[in-house]
């Protein structure tokens, strides 16, 4: 196994390791596919993996770049790509070979989020791999081992408690906003504001909606650009017949009180794509004062770079949240998480033997039959005993049936024999397995 990933290599930049200040500065998988740059020579695929607390490279070279390469080396490969200033001045963490396969597995499982167990990985990794594949980016080996990632953790969310209390950034929100009131989110028929209509905005919206909001208004930098194609959707989703307002609206509109009547929101959440803060403390008291805000909202910020200005002493008694805030309660879930952790590791460990095992099938097709043969011949054998013994009077039709039966069971015992095998070698591999947990 640790031949067939020994070209695969990972960089990353991730909550665990960096502050957000840093991970702020690179750009979304749309912008890194900007079709500016090709794959460099020595890099037959790369994956770019961008959410709003991991940014990760996968890069798998070529046969005749040297197996034990450093991260120096890696990052060279990266020179001229759209993130070259960004690799160059922030240093990330480095994993390969299989090390580098199993984290892919776990973050699509959303084993290393910030909100254990958080669904919406699944959909940006699946964003992400489509863009590199659109892109021409992704070698078969490459996008097959991303797709079984994909596929492994409906499995890990189906048999480990993982999938049985769904978390997202949003939840986390709602849980801090309650331990802070002391009091339950409610915005069943409430006024909220959005900030932004990016793929996080679209995310919110979804979710107030879904939590029974009627009133919205959403803060765009230009209001007469057509809508992306997320929002959009959702946007007609859930106002087509429904009782639900949408208002859009620019945020000089929120600067310059452009409203007909105050809105009383009872949540702001902001989530755009801006260099510089687009919310100050002075806007949040103005807010409050005009009752744009009520008595009891929160501004939650979960843009990166932060959204909402952040001064000392404002981050609690303006009920200000951002992604610090968060992680914060996250990590007070640290014991839970590497209890989940540890049930969902075996899982990996399977799938991963697994794939290895049907790239072997698949590339030597030869093992696959040599084992056939070999129960073919047997089976031969056995069948002329029993037509000259206790079966010499059968049918033609009974005939076929038996032997129809006996392929079956063929089949059924090489897939139990490889179901075997992948257990022994995931027990023996178990040590290894836990030493690997970060």
């Amino acid at each position: 196994m640790r031949k067939m990933f020994e070209n695969i290599h990972l960089l990353t930049w991730n909550y665990e390791d960096h502050d957000f200040d840093s991970l702020s500065v690179f750009p979304d998988s749309r912008c890194f596919y900007d079709g500016s740059w090709a794959l460099p020579e020595g890099v037959v695929s790369l994956l770019y993996l961008a959410t709003c607390n991991r940014v990760e490279i996968y890069l798998q070279a070529d046969d005749k770049v040297k197996k034990s390469i450093t991260r120096e080396e890696l990052l060279i490969f990266l020179k001229d790509s759209p993130v070259s200033k960004q690799v160059e001045n922030i240093p990330p963490v480095c994993k390969h070979g299989s090390q580098a396969v199993r984290h892919l597995f776990q973050v699509s499982s959303g084993l290393r989020s910030m909100a254990l167990g958080e669904t919406q990985i699944t959909g940006q990794v699946k964003r992400d791999i489509e863009r590199a594949k659109q892109n021409n980016f992704l070698s078969p080996l490459l996008e097959n081992i991303a797709k079984k990632a994909l596929e492994t953790q409906k499995t890990i969310r189906n048999q480990t408690e993982v999938g049985k209390s769904p978390i997202s950034l949003l939840t986390l929100m709602e849980k801090e906003i309650e331990a802070e009131s002391g009091r339950a989110c409610a915005f069943e028929n409430k006024a909220v504001a959005i900030g932004g209509t990016g793929d996080m905005s679209s995310k919110i919206f979804k979710h107030l909606v879904n939590k029974g909001v009627k009133k919205i208004t959403v803060f765009r930098n230009n209001i007469k650009r057509e809508l992306p194609e997320e929002f959009k959707a959702l946007y007609v989703k859930y106002t087509s017949g429904k009782n639900i307002e949408v208002t859009f609206a620019a945020w000089d509109d929120l600067y310059n009180k452009n409203f007909k009547e105050a809105p009383n929101w009872e949540i702001f959440v902001t989530a755009t794509h801006s260099e510089k803060s687009v919310i100050t403390k002075e806007n949040i008291l103005e807010m409050r004062k005009d009752n744009y805000l009520n008595e009891n909202a929160y501004v939650v910020d979960l843009g990166i770079p932060p959204n909402v200005e952040v001064t000392e002493g404002n981050e609690q008694n303006d009920k200000t949240i951002n992604l610090q805030t968060l992680l914060k309660q996250s990590e007070r879930n640290l014991a839970l998480r590497r209890y989940h952790q540890q049930q969902a590791m075996p899982l990996i460990e399977k799938a991963i033997h697994a794939f290895w095992m049907d790239q072997i099938y698949r590339h030597h097709p030869e093992v696959i039959t040599t084992a056939l043969d070999g129960a073919a011949k047997d089976r031969d054998k056995e069948w002329e005993t029993l037509l000259s013994g206790p079966l010499k009077n059968i049918t033609e039709k009974q005939k076929r049936v038996l032997i129809d039966y006996f392929k079956k069971q063929e089949r059924k015992a090489l897939r139990l024999h490889k179901e075997i095998f992948i257990e022994m070698l995931v027990t023996g591999n178990h040590s290894s397995i836990s030493s690997d947990s970060h």
